[in-house]
C-alpha cells in the first residue's frame, strides 16, 4: 500500500490445502487472488501431485489412461456442475482438446489437478474456460464412475479414513459421501451479519444436495474439513474469532441429511487422516501458548485423546 496508489491496496493472497496424503500420494493445491489495480482481481490454481516412494512428480498420463476421452469427460462434468458458463469455443469438449492436441505447442494450456483419494479433481481460473463472471470452476472425475480411464493402482487400496479440506465454498465442493460413484456437492457459507460497517457471522448455512442446517455460531472466519471415518462421514467446521481463538463444529452428514453433533474448543494440525491428528487449544497459564493431543475420530465423530 502507498499513499499514492489511487486504486488503493495491492494483494495477493494463497492458501495451501492437502488433497491427499496416504503412503501412495502427496497432493496439494494452491488458491490464488491478486489485484493489482483495474476493475477486479484475478483467481487461480496451482497443484502439485508428489509419488511418495520416488518422490518425483506424477505425470497426469500416468493416472488418465485414456487421454483421447477426457475432453467429452470434463465438459460433460464442467456443464452438469456449471450449466450456465459461457465458454470461448464451439463446444467445451474443443476447449479441453486444446490442453492435449494444442494447435498453437508455445501456447498450449495445462491442466492443473490433483490427485484424490477417490478421483481426479480440476481447477480452471479466471478466463481460463469461461468468462469472468462465470468465475471458478472445479470438477471431480469419480474413479468408480469412470473406473475405464483411470489407472485403478492409484484408487484400489484407498485409506478408508481420510480427511479433505473443502476450498469451493462458491457453489459446492464435490465430495463422493458415500462412495458410490455419484458427486455429492456440499457447502458451508456464512450469514453476514447485518450491523453497518462489521465483518462477523451470526450463524453458517451447512448445505447436502440441497438439504440445509442453519447454526447458529458467531464467527469471524470458518474452514471445512469433510471428515470419512470408517463407515461414518462427518463434516468439522472450524471457526475463529478475537484473539485467534478456535472452536469447532462437528456435523453428521448422509447423501441426504445433516445433522449437528457437537462442538469442542480448539483447532487442529497435519488433519487429513481422521485415526491420527493433533487438537490445539489456546491456554492462558502465566502467558498465551498451544496446548497439542494427539487424538482419533470416535464413534459419535467427536476427537478422543488417545492414551501414553
Amino acid at each position: 500500500y502507498g499513499p499514492d496508489m489511487f486504486m488503493g491496496a495491492y494483494v495477493e493472497e494463497s492458501e495451501f490445502s492437502v488433497r491427499r496424503a496416504d503412503t501412495q500420494v502427496l497432493s496439494i493445491v494452491e488458491t490464488g487472488f491478486t489485484y493489482s489495480g483495474g476493475a477486479h482481481g484475478m483467481s487461480g490454481f496451482a497443484t502439485v501431485n508428489f509419488d511418495v516412494e520416488t518422490g518425483k512428480e506424477i505425470a497426469l498420463e500416468s493416472v488418465v489412461t485414456d487421454m483421447n476421452s477426457l475432453p467429452e469427460i470434463l465438459a460433460t462434468e464442467i456443464l452438469e456442475k456449471y450449466p450456465d458458463i459461457t465458454y470461448w469455443t464451439d463446444t467445451l469438449a474443443e476447449t479441453f482438446q486444446e490442453y492435449i492436441s494444442p494447435t498453437d505447442a508455445e501456447y498450449a494450456p495445462e491442466f492443473t489437478w490433483t490427485l484424490d483419494y477417490e478421483g481426479v479433481t480440476f481447477y480452471f481460473g479466471n478466463y481460463e474456460i469461461g468468462s469472468y463472471a462465470d468465475g471458478l470452476q472445479i470438477v471431480t472425475i469419480s474413479y468408480k464412475e469412470y473406473p475405464e480411464v483411470l489407472n485403478s493402482e492409484y484408487f484400489s487400496d484407498v485409506n478408508n479414513n481420510y480427511v479433505l479440506k473443502l476450498i469451493d465454498a462458491w457453489s459446492g465442493s464435490d465430495v463422493d459421501i458415500n462412495s458410490d460413484g455419484v458427486t455429492d456437492y456440499i457447502s458451508v457459507n456464512r450469514n453476514y451479519s447485518s450491523e453497518p460497517g462489521v465483518d462477523y457471522s451470526e450463524s453458517f448455512d451447512v448445505t447436502v444436495n440441497g438439504n440445509t442446517y442453519t447454526h447458529e455460531f458467531y464467527c469471524y472466519d470458518l474452514e471445512t474439513y469433510f471428515v470419512k471415518s470408517g463407515d461414518n462421514h462427518y463434516l468439522y467446521v472450524k471457526r475463529r474469532i478475537e484473539n485467534d481463538y478456535e472452536s469447532v463444529c462437528v456435523f453428521r452428514v448422509t447423501e441426504n441429511s445433516v445433522e449437528y453433533v457437537d462442538e469442542f474448543g480448539g483447532g487442529f494440525q497435519s488433519f487429513t487422516n481422521s485415526l491420527d491428528f493433533e487438537v490445539t487449544k489456546r491456554m492462558d497459564l502465566l502467558s498465551t501458548y498451544s496446548a497439542v493431543a494427539r487424538c482419533y475420530v470416535g464413534d459419535d465423530g467427536m476427537p478422543v485423546e488417545k492414551g501414553g
